[in-house]
């Protein structure tokens, strides 16, 4: 289960001693391998873990930097701890920790270099406080975490705080490198003093980053991207995480550039502040789909929930977009650009396409996104565990979603780590209703159905019983439409012959029937 509210008291850290240890206290410099046992490590200058060498933490290790320095890792570090007895990394002094004009005050945190080919560094239960990274260049990048190397490294139940990069990554700069977060907490971390910034907790460039069940909060960047900032990502999945009272130029959880292989499913992201645009979402030159997550209470300049700069083609399905606020145009959404444009499917989205702002959004004709089964009612949330963003019926996103796992791999479970689908159909948001005994009035009839199928010139689609008439469309895979049918009430059935809207065979492939909430799936054959 994640918390929204994990709270962290730095003076247990430093009064807190661990009984299983022998009271030992010892001082390390230069090249460092083998085991570190003691109670307390006091690092008196820079460290090395050699190429070729390993370093193993033992649990409840409290390691304190005397000053500015780094450790190095060429070799591989193991620091596997529990939640009894964790490992600290921190600095003795942190008085000018805020200080522009010196790096004294934190730590220069832990270096993975180019040069290493080992196998991967591993961190459980680990605390990271108080790294700084100033050098007055643009090299200035990852207060506790600085990673330009080819070997993975994996952190699990860890936390990284309080720290502050001058350039990029307040807490962690990621430059083509193989690293994974699971269950960690970002907080209160920040990149960029009197300059530009960018990640107030995480700066990933190239490389693959997998980010699931973290808490990302309180983090702000000057720049791009008050939580993560991702940057030609060659691939990167950021799941079931809750991003929160994070603050950016743009994007204040998030902001991707030419990162398309991308699975963004199952997070919440709330009271974000972008305050320029995108309370939440920046995107540029990006197009990949975003499920399942809720987007609310987030606030920006432009487009309190998501902003699209140029080269945008997201696809947004069953996803709550609602409560965002903005002092100027799009409430919910800003499309900046008349090249950009973002299809929703099956969400929940304030205002609707009415509301949506800039040149892409707002101005008359602009739009040609898909805009397919949304709702535009705002949803009144509840308390789904310890998170105030579950819902309830008669909320519309119950049972609402799009469940056809062909064009969406749809996840196993929610937020919270329920179930996924606990009731006729998924739900829309980041968290599913987990009552099964509640009957919905509203809920969809199953009973739209293609015969035969897959087929090769016609064929026959059967209508739902309760068919209210108007239209009955079918899409490609990218979600164009290619025939669109008029229904002519009492009709039971309707034959498809194969044919787009100018009367030419459509190619071999998968189509989508979409009737009222209904969609079911077809293939011609070759």
């Amino acid at each position: 289960m994640i918390s929204l509210r994990y709270f962290v008291i730095f003076f247990g850290l430093l009064l807190f001693r661990f009984p299983f240890l022998n009271a030992q206290t010892i001082h390390v410099s230069g090249e460092v391998e083998g085991i570190w046992e003691a109670d307390t490590i006091k690092a008196i200058s820079d460290l090395l873990v050699p190429e070729g060498r390993q370093l193993i933490i033992q649990p409840g290790t409290y390691i304190e930097f005397q000053g500015p320095f780094q450790m190095v890792v060429e070799g591989t570090l193991r620091a596997q701890a529990n939640e009894a007895y964790p490992i600290t990394f921190t600095i003795i002094d942190t008085l000018e920790l805020s200080n522009p004009y010196t790096p004294r005050g934190g730590w220069k945190g832990l270096h993975f270099v180019s040069g290493a080919r080992e196998d991967s560094s591993i961190f459980e239960y680990c605390r990271f406080l108080y790294g700084k990274a100033w050098e007055g260049t643009a090299a200035a990048s990852g207060g506790l975490i600085h990673h330009t190397g080819s070997s993975p490294v994996r952190f699990s139940d860890c936390l990284f705080a309080g720290s502050i990069a001058e350039y990029m990554g307040g807490a962690v700069y990621l430059n083509n490198a193989h690293a994974q977060f699971i269950r960690c907490v970002m907080e209160n971390n920040r990149a960029g003093f009197d300059s530009t910034g960018y990640g107030g907790a995480v700066l990933a460039m190239g490389g693959s980053l997998i980010v699931k069940q973290c808490t990302v909060r309180n983090n702000r960047a000057n720049g791009l991207g008050g939580g993560f900032c991702i940057w030609y990502a060659d691939s990167c999945a950021i799941v079931q995480s809750i991003f929160q009272e994070n603050t950016g130029s743009t994007g204040g959880a998030l902001f991707f550039l030419n990162s398309d292989p991308t699975h963004f499913e199952n997070n919440l992201l709330t009271h974000n502040t972008g305050y320029f645009f995108g309370g939440a979402i920046g995107l540029k030159n990006t197009g990949f789909l975003l499920l399942n997550n809720t987007i609310a209470d987030n606030n920006a300049g432009q487009g309190g929930g998501i902003y699209c700069s140029s080269g945008v083609h997201n696809a947004v399905m069953n996803t709550l977009i609602c409560g965002n606020t903005a002092e100027g145009n799009g409430q919910q959404v800003y499309i900046a650009y008349l090249e950009s444009t973002l299809s929703f499917y099956h969400c929940v989205v304030e205002s609707g396409r009415e509301g949506f702002g800039g040149s892409g959004g707002w101005f008359p004709g602009a739009y040609y996104g898909e805009y397919l089964q949304n709702h535009e009612t705002p949803v009144t949330f509840v308390q789904a565990q310890d998170i105030p963003y579950g819902i309830a019926p008669p909320s519309p996103a119950i049972d609402g979603g799009y469940a056809d796992t062909v064009y969406a791999a749809l996840p196993p479970t929610d937020l919270l780590n329920n179930k996924r689908i606990s009731g006729e159909n998924i739900d829309i948001g980041a968290i599913e209703y987990q009552s099964a005994n509640t009957i919905l009035p509203s809920a969809p009839h199953k009973h739209l159905t293609a015969s035969p199928n897959p087929f090769l010139h016609t064929t026959s689609i059967a209508l739902p019983p309760f068919f209210d008439g108007s239209s009955l469309l079918i899409t490609n895979v990218q979600g164009a439409i290619v025939r669109k049918i008029i229904i002519n009430n009492p009709q039971t059935d309707v034959i498809w012959d194969g044919k787009s809207e100018n009367g030419s065979d459509v190619p071999p492939g998968l189509y989508f029937v979409i009737i009222a909430h209904e969609i079911c799936k077809v293939i011609k054959q070759p």
